[in-house]
């Protein structure tokens, strides 16, 4: 299956303003892509994590069919990573 997406490229992470407690989200090396008040964390993990879970549903969507015990756990470990970025802890 072939997937195109007009999204910013991932990873994004969260940068916390140690003044303010703002956060940005954004790739390492690029522009911000969206700012959300202080007190907000789960709200950025879970935004940051977005191309994480994208490309983990296309892998677990691509793999869908074939019964490989291999397959099933690289499919788990893909979710569970995304899932952790999305909970702002790491896999």
């Amino acid at each position: 299956m072939t997937h195109t997406t007009k999204h910013t490229p991932g990873p994004w992470v969260v940068y916390t303003n140690p003044v303010t407690g703002s956060h940005v989200i954004g790739q390492t090396d690029g522009p911000p892509i969206v700012k959300l008040k202080a007190g907000q964390v789960s709200n950025a993990h879970l935004i940051a994590a977005a191309p994480a879970m994208y490309a983990a549903l296309t892998a677990i969507t691509d793999k869908l069919g074939e019964t490989d015990a291999v397959i099933v756990s690289v499919m788990r470990e893909i979710a569970k990573a995304a899932l952790a970025q999305a909970e702002g802890s790491k896999p």
